[in-house]
């Protein structure tokens, strides 16, 4: 069948586009004839070379532009992702099979997390007028009124627009019951829990999933992969660690506005010399530091839409400690793939943190289970079935 995907951005600068590489690639390798239209080239161009398929720029996805393109394609669907153009939509819908991944919070919460940071909650209230009062009152999005009215109409305006298509997929239990929550049926929205990356990288021969559990026996290493922000919990991870006697080494990949304030942190709780801030790493260099680290820890206090970073751990057979926060839950089984917290708290943390230290075998139990998972249910394969039966639905 001809495919089009649509994005607003191309480049290989985050998850989305990555997602759409692989995506791309794998259902071209099943036959399809696939085509990206993309509004903007963003971040480092070089790694879209491993695209096969056809990828055109239409400037800001102009809507009588890219209706002009899809006519000349004429595919039998179209898979819209990251595009939040209401004309675009409802232009399209009409002539086409068309569906879209909603892949975070932005298509529905007007400030994109649906979590109050004042009081470090997650929102439970659908879009409305609440949300101009929750801006005030938790600091969960802009504070200017105009601005704030505005995100609020539009989100609904967004939700609209969704109801109107035959079928809407997204990532993950508690994404789908955010879309029901704003009045999308339940029967319209299809869950398809996304994949690793790694292996359809070039790792120059990395071994994907093995590697030591720790370069040194004697001292437990726990990797966090993620932006440094508040609703990533890097600060309750620090504070875990300084209940600990244990010698352990927490290594930290990312970057963000917390970085100082962690930083601070790590030296006024006197375990500055068990915290590495790593910043940044490359594909290659990350998965080196997950092949040597004894578990992951994903401390996320926000309801991450997915939380790819801990199937990445479960390729290369880690153990997940993370809280119970949004689709979290989809792919974290407590006491199978490792320990999910029912409760952001920073001694429900350290416990689990030394349960698995305490008992290697365990730790590597969690581990497999954890590789078997991905290789069986969380992988592009599957994902690319699910892909196909939604295609095949609003085609008919």
């Amino acid at each position: 069948m001809r495919i089009l995907l649509v994005n607003e951005k191309w480049g290989m600068s985050g998850g989305q586009e990555r997602y759409i590489l692989q995506v791309g690639n794998g259902l071209l390798q099943r036959g399809h004839d696939v085509r990206l239209v993309f509004g903007e080239a963003e971040g480092p161009v070089v790694d879209t070379t491993l695209a096969k398929f056809r990828a055109d720029l239409i400037s800001s996805l102009n809507p009588e532009a890219v209706i002009k393109y899809t006519h000349d394609f004429n595919p039998d669907v179209v898979n819209l992702q990251n595009v939040y153009d209401s004309r675009l939509i409802s232009s399209l819908s009409p002539r086409y099979p068309v569906t879209r991944f909603v892949h975070d919070h932005a298509t529905y919460c007007p400030g994109n997390s649906k979590y109050f940071f004042n009081s470090r909650k997650i929102c439970p209230v659908a879009t409305s007028g609440i949300c101009l009062l929750n801006a005030y009152r938790e600091k969960c999005m802009t504070r200017r009124l105009l601005v704030a009215l505005a995100r609020v109409t539009q989100r609904r305006e967004w939700i609209e627009v969704l109801k109107t298509l035959p079928l809407v997929l997204c990532n993950s239990s508690y994404v789908k019951d955010r879309l029901v929550q704003n009045g999308i049926d339940a029967e319209k929205v299809v869950v398809n829990g996304l994949f690793p990356g790694h292996n359809i990288l070039d790792l120059n021969g990395f071994p994907i999933g093995l590697g030591p559990l720790g370069h040194n026996p004697q001292e437990k290493t726990i990797l966090f992969v993620g932006r440094l922000f508040k609703e990533k919990g890097a600060d309750l991870l620090i504070r875990a660690v300084s209940q600990l006697d244990a010698p352990l080494k927490v290594k930290i990949v990312g970057d963000g506005w917390e970085k100082e304030e962690l930083v601070r942190l790590a030296e006024e709780l006197k375990v500055n010399h068990k915290v590495e801030f790593l910043g940044f790493k490359n594909v290659r260099e990350l998965a080196a530091l997950y092949s040597q680290c004894d578990m992951f820890v994903m401390p996320s206090v926000w309801p991450e839409p997915f939380g790819m970073v801990g199937l990445e751990a479960g390729q290369f057979r880690k153990p997940v400690i993370a809280f119970n926060v949004g689709g979290i839950s989809d792919w974290l089984e407590d006491g199978v793939n490792g320990l999910l917290l029912w409760e952001s708290n920073v001694n429900f943390l350290s416990e689990a943190i030394n349960k698995l230290i305490l008992n290697p075998r365990l730790c590597r139990e969690m581990g497999e289970r954890g590789f078997e998972l991905v290789k069986h249910t969380f992988n592009l394969e599957r994902h690319l079935d699910v892909l196909e039966q939604t295609y095949q639905k609003i085609m008919k």
